[in-house]
């Protein structure tokens, strides 16, 4: 079993996944993190090692969806254990539905009931600070910042939590496809319509380069799209902007490749931040364009 347990670990290693010391194969959703974001479970996995061994990976910040497995162990499967793979495979997809439709509606619960309680962000808040952007519709819990994440029928589905550090995670077992987090702006009729990544930077998009505009936090790349969609749905008329992070040291780049998909798909423009001379490179979205602009003493 080490062998089959060895080849579902390159699996999450090729999806920029960290294995967990130790890989539970019981046929449930677990979690785990993704390569540079040690702690906010940005991945999943699925695996179990009975008759065929196989299972499933996704990571959350690629937009690439639920990618299955199966183990190679080593010759061609016989008739019989094809059709008994291809059932069981089923089983476990109807299941794994079933879980996570049962934690969305336990996590939607949760959230409403949280952020009822919440009291408005302290706009000292050390990760505003540092972001030099202002709490918005932020609310306070204990030392983090709570973000809702919502519909455009104003349902919570879930909340973001933002540490002084920066570390954010999310309600446990969210529907988080096509939501997203309301920055600012008129939802019962907008003309122009801001998509972007994170809060951050959306507020940092809402503040300097398109105030005006109704701003939405996609929450990461692999959202927009659906964000975009469910926008142009809801509101034909509007004018919508994809704000890409522009992931220049990522291969791939796929904040600008995702968001210039959005863009096209619902007849949106993209914007993409334009970087002056002297930009370092890491710099990568709208918020770290601001703050380089007003530390130069670019802005206005």
């Amino acid at each position: 079993m080490n062998a089959y347990l060895d080849q579902f670990r390159r699996v999450l290693e090729a999806r920029g996944l960290i294995p967990p010391g130790q890989i539970i194969a019981d046929g449930k959703i677990h979690r785990c993190d993704a390569v540079g974001k040690h702690g906010r479970s940005d991945g999943s996995y699925l695996l179990h090692l009975d008759g065929i061994p196989a299972g499933g990976v996704q990571n959350h910040r690629d937009g690439l969806g639920w990618q299955s497995w199966r183990a190679d162990i080593g010759r061609k499967l016989t008739a019989a254990e094809e059709v008994a793979h291809r059932e069981r495979v089923r089983t476990m997809q109807a299941q794994r539905s079933q879980a996570e439709a049962q934690a969305r509606q336990a996590a939607a619960e949760r959230a409403a009931r949280k952020w009822a309680s919440l009291p408005p962000a302290e706009p000292l808040h050390p990760y505003l600070l540092k972001k030099r952007i202002p709490p918005g519709l932020a609310r306070q819990d204990g030392d983090r910042l709570a973000l809702c994440v919502q519909d455009f029928d104003g349902a919570v589905h879930g909340l973001q939590f933002i540490a002084p550090s920066g570390e954010k995670r999310f309600t446990t077992g969210m529907a988080k496809t096509g939501h997203f987090i309301h920055v600012v702006g008129d939802l019962a009729a907008p003309k122009l319509i801001a998509v972007a990544e994170g809060w951050a930077t959306a507020m940092a998009v809402a503040q300097h380069f398109f105030p005006g505009a109704a701003v939405l936090a996609a929450l990461d790349c692999g959202n927009l799209l659906h964000v975009a969609q469910a926008a142009r749905q809801r509101f034909p008329g509007a004018e919508l902007v994809l704000c890409a992070d522009d992931d220049r040291c990522t291969p791939g780049n796929p904040g600008l490749v995702k968001a210039r998909e959005a863009a096209s798909a619902v007849g949106g423009t993209l914007a993409r931040p334009a970087w002056p001379a002297g930009a370092p490179l890491e710099l990568s979205d709208f918020a770290d364009l601001a703050l380089f602009l007003e530390t130069e003493g670019r802005h206005g």
